[in-house]
């Protein structure tokens, strides 16, 4: 009940917050919102000493967040570390662009949408100009290199002369969703300022080099930095006391976004994710005693909750907050397609089913699936699935190493298999504050 209560006053708070922020920005109050920035910032680390002159902005973000976190484990350098939340700057840009652009195409059409990039852009310099008067300020971090608020505010930055780094993390990607997304990047997105990139994997770095949108100088690769925490959950877990599956529930749009913008195909992977959903609910009715957790993914959990079709038993769990390696620890199964959390699994040591065999898959979406190979087990249809899942939870087993195919695949896919993206992350933050 307590917990409630605070999580509505937290709210309360934060719509408090929100209709401030719209109301200086609507009237362009640039000292004011600077204010409300400084107030709204939270500490995410501290270092050795208690006062450094260099902050570091990190534009907030669910997944980035957990990359940043862990790669200031390696933190050398004196410098304090903030979350920001990205809306408050949506708000400025909503006066202007709102409408106009978007992530999936940012050009300007029209001479009217460029002078009002340039009207949003002088906005957010004054802004910040009074924002660095009063807090001082070395760096913004975004995390997303289309994230189309935050385009302005690497222009704005660097006229006040403050660095602008980009830590992509949206890097899962097959070569023909590559292919499209680097498309997307060339004909959609101009080259803007960026201090420098880091990216997941070279399909990502070679996707930004093609499409011109940074110097090869300026780009590398660092890894999925929170990936470190399941390399680590693997050396040092053991086997789980008690039988336990986590189902990262199956995206209907996963790894297609690009493809279906570009010819406005209608085909998804929903029949996959109704089959694999009622299997392993008829799975969990079989085994009473296996603890189940179904995984949401924010943004798309209203579709995901509609797959829990008929009798739903008491040992499914849904959750719809936290990452994968929150649940991974004591899992003995983990069931994953076309997702990151798939490699977090890997990277742990979890047994790793994946459905991507299964006949509901559509010839057209087949070269947008990531493939596990031998790294995972790959059901065809749902009565293989359903006894290798069964099998695994009674064998209720871990991998302590990782073969050399899953070192090769973890690399290719999220460019650590080694648990140190952690470190290149950070070397790359200090390298240019």
């Amino acid at each position: 009940m307590l917990k409630n209560l605070r999580s509505r006053i937290r709210l309360s708070l934060i719509e408090l917050r929100d209709k401030i922020s719209i109301f200086f920005a609507n009237n362009h109050h640039y000292i004011l919102t600077a204010f409300l920035w400084r107030i709204s910032l939270r500490k995410i680390q501290k270092n050795s000493t208690s006062f450094s002159k260099k902050k570091v902005i990190v534009l907030s973000r669910s997944g980035g967040n957990d990359d940043i976190q862990n790669a200031l484990k390696s933190a050398i350098k004196p410098c304090s570390y903030y979350l920001f939340p990205r809306s408050l700057v949506k708000h400025i840009f909503a006066i202007y662009l709102d409408g106009l652009v978007s992530d999936a195409d940012y050009r300007s059409k029209t001479t009217e949408i460029n002078n009002k990039k340039l009207l949003y852009r002088e906005h957010l310099s004054k802004v910040i100009f009074w924002f660095k008067k009063m807090f001082g300020l070395s760096a913004f971090i975004e995390l997303n290199i289309t994230y189309h608020p935050e385009k302005e505010l690497a222009e704005a930055s660097k006229s006040n002369e403050i660095k602008f780094i980009t830590l992509h993390k949206e890097g899962l990607m097959t070569e023909e969703s590559a292919r499209f997304w680097m498309t997307s990047l060339k004909q959609r997105h101009l080259k803007f300022h960026i201090d420098n990139i880091g990216v997941y994997n070279n399909v990502s770095k070679d996707a930004i080099l093609e499409a011109g949108l940074c110097d090869q100088s300026r780009i590398i690769v660092t890894g999925c930095s929170r990936v470190d925490l399941s390399h680590n959950q693997r050396l040092h877990r053991k086997n789980p006391i008690k039988s336990k599956l986590v189902y990262f529930m199956i995206q209907d749009t996963a790894g297609t976004v690009l493809k279906q913008r570009a010819d406005n195909s209608t085909e998804d992977f929903k029949e996959l994710a109704i089959k694999v959903t009622q299997n392993l609910i008829k799975i969990a009715h079989e085994t009473p005693n296996v603890e189940f957790v179904f995984k949401a993914k924010i943004g798309f959990s209203d579709m995901q909750k509609d797959l829990l079709m008929g009798d739903i038993p008491s040992n499914i769990k849904m959750v719809y907050d936290g990452t994968g390696q929150d649940f991974l620890l004591d899992a003995s199964v983990v069931v994953g397609f076309n997702t990151t959390a798939v490699f977090e699994a890997i990277a742990s040591g979890c047994q790793v089913v994946s459905p991507e065999l299964f006949s509901e898959i559509p010839d057209s979406l087949k070269d947008f699936v990531f493939y596990l190979g031998d790294s995972a087990y790959l059901p065809r249809n749902s009565n293989e699935f359903q006894d290798i899942v069964l099998d695994l939870l009674e064998k209720n087993k871990f991998n302590k190493n990782l073969s050399s195919s899953k070192k090769k695949l973890l690399d290719r896919a999220l460019g650590n298999s080694d648990g140190n993206a952690g470190k290149r992350t950070m070397k790359l933050i200090e390298d240019n504050i």
